[in-house]
């Protein structure tokens, strides 16, 4: 993004310190990164298009993060929808099974 000081490079950091250094795979992450990300990022930051493909690549991470509430009730809506699809097929078919031995 820049900067150290970008936005969005606070933020990250901010989640790899609060969220990521808490728990064990979380450090895990973090240090397999460290260890594989440099020669990555210095290839990145050699193309500009590749910097603002990197980017816009981060930003659904980014959005998530600034609003986890927004992205749980997403997956939450979703979910419910799976379901009520699920409990609708599964209606659908016992309703033809019924029918299926009352021919019969």
């Amino acid at each position: 993004f820049g900067s150290y000081h970008a936005p969005e490079v606070i933020l990250l950091q901010k989640f790899r310190d609060r969220i990521l250094l808490a728990s064990e795979p979380g450090r895990l992450l973090v240090e397999f990164y460290y260890r594989v990300s440099p020669p990555i990022a210095d290839f990145i930051g050699k193309d500009d298009s590749l910097r603002r493909a990197t980017r816009a690549s981060l930003k659904p991470l980014i959005f998530s993060i600034q609003h986890r509430l927004a992205v749980y009730m997403g997956v939450l809506v979703l979910l419910m929808g799976l379901t009520f699809a699920l409990y609708a097929q599964q209606r659908r078919l016992v309703r033809e099974v019924r029918n299926i031995r009352w021919k019969k």
